[in-house]
C-alpha cells in the first residue's frame, strides 16, 4: 500500500501530466488543431428556417478556407427564444476552438435591453464575434383579411400577432408601450414559419419579423398573390425591394424616440451573427475569422446564395465588436427609457 507521501506524489503527477497535456493542447497551431477535427455549428432555431439555411451555406463553405479540411456538424438548439443556444455556446461548449453558433441577432443586445426574467448566463462582449453574412430587413406583415392596410391602422384597431422568440417582441412592445398600437401578441410558436402558417390558417393576424430573407421563402409566394401587406420596413435603413413601405422611424414622435428606435434596430446590421465562446485561443479566433471574410468573397460561396435565395451583405466579427462597443456606451438615460418601453 502507498504510503501518504507516496500517495500524494503520484497523484501531483498525474496532476501535472494533465495539466501538461492540456497545455499542449491549447499550444497545438491551429493547423495542427484543425486538421481533419470534426467541428460543431450551433444553431439556435428549427431546421428549416432562415438562421438554419444560413448555418448550413456557411458550414458547408467556411471550411474550405479552415487549414486541415476539418468539417462542421450542424445542430439545431431551439428554445428559450434563442437564449438556450446562447447560454451553450457561452457556458458549455468547448472553447478550443471547435465550436461556432450562429446566434439570433437580438441577442448581442439582449443583456443590455431585456427586462424580462429570461434565463440570459452571458456577456455578448465576451463572446468571439465572427462576423455576419447577412444585414437583414425586417418587416411588419399582415394577413391581407387584416383591418389593417397602413400603419396608422395599428393604432385604432388591434392586431393580433405570432411569436416565436422574446427577442422578436421588443419592437411590438415598443410600439405598444411608447407609440401607442394595440398589437396583442401570441406566443409559444416555435418558429418564425410556424407563425407564417398560424397566419395562413388565421390563428393570428400578422408577424412582426426581423429577418425578410428567412420570411421571403414563403411569404413572397403570397406577395405575388396579394395575400399579404407590409406595413413598415424595421431596420435603420431603406431597402430598395419595400421602395412604398415606410421606415418605422418616420412615425417617431421626437428625437428621443428615433434614437430608441434605432437603437432596437441596429441588430439588423448583423442579421445572421456566427460567434465562438469566449477563452478561444486567439490564433484560432483568427484563423476563423480570417477563413469567414474569405469565404464571404469567394465566387462559388456567392453563386449558391444567390441560387438559394440568400440576400449576401457581410459584416466582419471585428467591425461587429466596435459596434457593440459603441452601443453599449450609450447614454444611460437613453438606454433606461429604451428599456421601459420595452417591458411588457
Amino acid at each position: 500500500m502507498l504510503q501518504p507521501a507516496s500517495l500524494f506524489a503520484v497523484m501531483a503527477s498525474t496532476v501535472a501530466a494533465l495539466l501538461s497535456s492540456c497545455a499542449g493542447g491549447a499550444a497545438q497551431s491551429p493547423d495542427a488543431f484543425y486538421k481533419g477535427r470534426q467541428l460543431s455549428m450551433i444553431v439556435g432555431n428549427a431546421a428549416g428556417g432562415g438562421y438554419d439555411v444560413y448555418a448550413r451555406h456557411v458550414a458547408r463553405h467556411i471550411v474550405r478556407f479552415l487549414p486541415g479540411e476539418p468539417n462542421f456538424i450542424v445542430q439545431n438548439m431551439p428554445g428559450a427564444g434563442g437564449f438556450q443556444a446562447t447560454n451553450y455556446l457561452y457556458n458549455v461548449a468547448a472553447k478550443d476552438g471547435s465550436v461556432a453558433g450562429l446566434l439570433q441577432r437580438g441577442v448581442p443586445l439582449a443583456p443590455l435591453l431585456e427586462t424580462r426574467k429570461v434565463n440570459m448566463s452571458f456577456d455578448a462582449r465576451k463572446f468571439n464575434w465572427i462576423g455576419s453574412v447577412n444585414a437583414d430587413t425586417g418587416l411588419i406583415i399582415v394577413w391581407h383579411t387584416a383591418k389593417h392596410h397602413t400603419m396608422e391602422d395599428l393604432f385604432t384597431h388591434e392586431l393580433v400577432i405570432g411569436s416565436s422568440s422574446p427577442t422578436l417582441e421588443l419592437i411590438p412592445l415598443f410600439l405598444n408601450n411608447l407609440l401607442g398600437a394595440k398589437l396583442r401578441i401570441i406566443q409559444g410558436y416555435k418558429s418564425g414559419n410556424e407563425v407564417l402558417h398560424a397566419m395562413e390558417r388565421g390563428e393570428v393576424e400578422g408577424r412582426v419579423t426581423g429577418g425578410w430573407t428567412g420570411a421571403r421563402m414563403i411569404v413572397d409566394g403570397w406577395r405575388k398573390d396579394n395575400k399579404v401587406r407590409f406595413l413598415a420596413v424595421l431596420s435603420p435603413k431603406a431597402n430598395a425591394e419595400f421602395p412604398d413601405t415606410p421606415l418605422l422611424r418616420t412615425f417617431a414622435k421626437n428625437d428621443t424616440q428615433r434614437q430608441i428606435i434605432d437603437l432596437l434596430l441596429a441588430a439588423q446590421l448583423w442579421g445572421r451573427p456566427f460567434a465562438m465562446p469566449p477563452g478561444v485561443p486567439e490564433d484560432r479566433v483568427a484563423v476563423m475569422r480570417k477563413a469567414f471574410d474569405a469565404m464571404s468573397v469567394d465566387e462559388s460561396f456567392l453563386k449558391e446564395a444567390a441560387k438559394s435565395d440568400l440576400d449576401i451583405d457581410v459584416l466582419n466579427g471585428v467591425e461587429m465588436h466596435r459596434m457593440l462597443d459603441e452601443l453599449y456606451g450609450l447614454p444611460a438615460d437613453v438606454v433606461e427609457l429604451a428599456r421601459k418601453s420595452i417591458t411588457p
